[in-house]
């Protein structure tokens, strides 16, 4: 989709979750189709330590089904526990009728027996198209038992993705900066996204003195703005919550070779605020949407 003017990179959030259910081949899919080259994806382990393309640590009831058609109750079981077998035997082509998921995405169309795919599945549907991949690795360090070990997702996914032949298409990101860190220490070369959370309520706030998820970068946190203890790890991306955001953060980041890749960006003001700030990439549920506010801003300014 074609963009006139101040257009940041449009990020297909969870493939594209305001249009097609949340991080299946469908949403990715719908997102390759609008000619996004940027689709980002959340990743966790299943019990035998394959990467699996689901956000939550347990099952979410507002969006799964299990193999007879009955949502799943509340709390779910946990993703890490599960096989792949397992995993692939519940529904998740759809939201629950009058949940809180279902009011926050209305226009979401529902796709018959979607499954929880694997990485490998969804590096392979990109790979042909060109686009590439923003792979969020989920771990929290406040309940380690729901997640695998930070060295362990690491060396996992970075396997899977060198398997398919993607390495130089994907960029790692997470709250938790240990990940990160693992990723670093296996190749230099790889792009780390760093994210961070200090205002958006509900989110990890990950960025503070002493925090677990910053492991032995804990000192940066206190010592540093943000944009300037992500380049001292060697990242190449900063990605922090929209509300986050002032101009001088992102002249920061910019000054220390840093990319801002801005989350998550569902509104029209916002987006064209940010875009005008320089901000690089805007990650969004509605990618259609927000590429189309930008090519008919450039359009008016002709």
């Amino acid at each position: 989709m074609a963009c006139q003017v101040r257009c940041p990179r449009i990020v297909g959030h969870r493939g594209a979750r305001g249009a097609r259910p949340e991080n299946t081949l469908a949403a990715v899919d719908y997102a390759l189709g609008l000619g996004l080259d940027l689709i980002e994806v959340d990743v966790q382990l299943s019990a035998e330590g394959v990467p699996m393309v689901t956000h939550d640590p347990r099952l979410n009831a507002d969006l799964v089904r299990d193999a007879g058609g009955a949502w799943v109750p509340s709390p779910g079981p946990a993703v890490g526990r599960l096989t792949v077998a397992q995993l692939h035997a519940y529904d998740v082509g759809a939201v629950r009728p009058r949940s809180p998921t279902a009011a926050a995405f209305p226009a979401q169309t529902a796709e018959a027996r979607a499954r929880i795919p694997t990485l490998a599945a969804v590096l392979d549907r990109v790979r042909p198209e060109g686009a590439e991949v923003l792979v969020e690795i989920k771990s929290d360090p406040d309940y380690p038992g729901l997640y695998a070990a930070p060295g362990q997702l690491a060396r996992t996914v970075a396997d899977d993705v060198a398997r398919a032949g993607m390495a130089a298409r994907v960029i790692y990101q997470s709250f938790d900066w240990r990940v990160l860190d693992a990723l670093r220490l296996l190749n230099g070369g790889t792009r780390l996204s760093f994210l961070t959370s200090v205002a958006a309520a509900g989110a990890p706030r990950n960025l503070y003195p002493g925090s677990p998820w910053l492991g032995e970068a804990a000192w940066h946190a206190s010592k540093l703005p943000p944009p300037m203890a992500v380049a001292g790890l060697g990242g190449q991306v900063w990605a922090p919550a929209e509300s986050d955001l002032t101009p001088d953060l992102v002249e920061t980041a910019h000054r220390a070779g840093l990319q801002v890749f801005a989350w998550t960006v569902n509104r029209a003001e916002t987006a064209l605020k940010l875009g005008n700030w320089g901000v690089d990439a805007l990650i969004t549920d509605y990618p259609e949407e927000i590429a189309r506010l930008f090519s008919q801003a450039g359009a008016a300014e002709e």
